[in-house]
């Protein structure tokens, strides 16, 4: 098993689950019953396969495990390591069949089905927007009701991350998007940073009108005195119409933005002979 498969196994079951998973990839091979584990044992002629549980060589494990052990063909694969869509007939069997099926193909009922099958209609019927779909759900109402069983409401449900469309059941989990990992992913986070906006306190106008007349040191301390007062990061970019990582830079490094560095004309002459030596010596004599 990979790291990725691993991963995989251990966020479905857990630790225990990726650890068997593990202990049965190991032990594939290994002498299990009248068998091997994780493999279905065939004769040279593939006309028969081994049973695990008694060793005999039958065509079909299916029925013989459910008649002979009392298994069904699930949990016999579940108890020998076999593939859950492992075959459990001969090769030969198999292969009978597979021919059998390819032979259907071009004869008098496969002709009389694609003469009766409308690909347009079917497509239609699946189509949840057309009169026949109406049709359809609005016959397939009563009789759920009559049955006992669960019918599909009438109001249609849109995920708001992907658009993907479905109808609830009644008295089912209403869920809000269409269940992909995703979009659950990408709607909490919608979610939490809603729910973060809501707790922290807008900035009044005083405030707001002092960070957008501050320049230079001036914006960094009154843009750090806003966000010590609870006000995200957020909030002050878009009071300053700057962008969130220039905020950050802004408050945590004092990076000031460009639009809002102090211009050359209002600088005093100490900060000009500071930034230009040459400026300063000309000024001395």
């Amino acid at each position: 098993m990979c790291l990725r498969c691993y991963k995989t196994a251990r966020k479905v079951g857990g630790a225990a689950h990726a650890r068997r998973i593990w202990d049965q990839q190991q032990s594939i091979g290994r002498p299990d019953g009248h068998g091997r584990f994780g493999i279905l044992d065939a004769d040279q002629d593939g006309q028969q396969v081994l049973c695990h549980e008694c060793g005999r060589w039958v065509r079909g494990l299916g029925a013989h495990a459910w008649m002979a052990h009392g298994i069904s063909a699930a949990d016999y694969r579940a108890a020998h390591g076999l593939a859950r869509g492992q075959s459990l007939s001969a090769p030969a069997t198999r292969a009978t069949q597979s021919q059998l099926a390819r032979a259907r193909v071009g004869s008098a009922g496969w002709r009389r089905l694609e003469a009766a099958r409308d690909p347009h209609a079917a497509a239609a019927a699946r189509d949840f927007t057309t009169p026949m779909a109406a049709a359809t759900r609005r016959d397939a109402a009563p009789r759920a009701a009559r049955n006992g069983e669960a019918a599909r409401k009438g109001r249609v449900r849109v995920c708001p991350v992907c658009g993907a469309r479905w109808c609830p059941l009644p008295g089912g989990y209403q869920r809000t998007t269409c269940g992909a990992t995703d979009c659950l992913r990408t709607l909490a986070a919608r979610n939490a940073r809603a729910a973060a906006q809501r707790r922290t306190p807008p900035i009044d106008q005083d405030r707001a009108a002092r960070l957008q007349d501050a320049r230079g040191e001036a914006l960094v301390a009154e843009a750090r005195k806003v966000h010590g007062a609870g006000h995200s990061l957020a909030q002050i970019a878009a009071v300053l119409g700057i962008g969130l990582a220039t905020a950050h830079r802004l408050v945590t490094g004092g990076a000031v933005p460009r639009a809002y560095r102090t211009p050359p004309a209002t600088r005093d002459a100490g900060t000009r002979r500071k930034e230009n030596p040459a400026s300063a010596a000309a000024d001395q004599g």
